[in-house]
Formats: structure tokens, C-alpha cells, sequence
């Protein structure tokens, strides 16, 4: 799993979100990578972070950052951006631009 581009902290936005980034998948990721200096070192503590500390308080609904959370969902353009950021890559798959031309910020699925 390329972590590339999946960030810890929006594990709460979303049940796929969060098994991709805390999952057993992700939990494999951290081990396989736990001598690397940097998936070692600074991603570890993120995931570590989220999955043992950060993530178990907001499923008990102790106080945490989803005080923050809740207001960005509150707010139906936020709510939109999600819902748009919400969507599956098909075969055979997303490829970055490899040029500045070939970048479409319109966005076509």
C-alpha cells in the first residue's frame, strides 16, 4: 500500500478512510517498513498516534479533535468537497501528470 498520498488524521471522515489508514493493511505497511528512517521513524508515529491514541478516543466520544471535525462537516459546501473526494480508482488505475500541461484541475473521473 502506497502511503503516498493518505493521510492518518482523516480517519474519522470515513469507515474506508480509516480501514486503509488503520487497518490491517496499514498495520502490515508500518512492519514491513518499521527499520526505514523515515516510514520507521515520523509515518510510524502518526499511525501509532492515530490507531492507539487519537482514533480510540473519538470512537469512545471522549473529548478530542472531533470538536474540531464536527464543524468543517457542519457546513454543507464542506460536505460536498467530501462527498466529491469520495470516489474509487478503476482499472487501470490513477497515473500523476507527468508535465504541467497534462494536469486537468476540472477533475474528470
Amino acid at each position: 500500500m502506497d502511503q503516498a498520498y493518505l493521510c492518518a488524521y482523516l480517519a474519522p471522515f470515513g469507515k474506508a478512510i480509516r480501514e486503509m489508514a488503520l487497518g490491517a493493511l496499514a498495520q502490515r505497511e508500518r512492519l514491513k517498513h518499521k527499520d526505514h528512517s523515515w516510514q520507521g521513524s515520523v509515518v510510524a508515529a502518526e499511525y501509532l498516534e492515530m490507531k492507539y491514541l487519537a482514533y480510540p478516543r473519538w470512537a469512545s466520544g471522549r473529548p478530542s479533535e472531533t470538536a474540531t471535525v464536527a464543524p468543517f462537516l457542519a457546513k454543507p459546501a464542506n460536505q460536498a468537497l467530501l462527498e466529491e473526494l469520495a470516489f474509487e480508482v478503476k482499472a487501470p488505475g490513477y497515473r500523476a501528470p507527468q508535465t504541467p500541461a497534462q494536469m486537468n484541475p476540472g477533475g474528470v473521473r
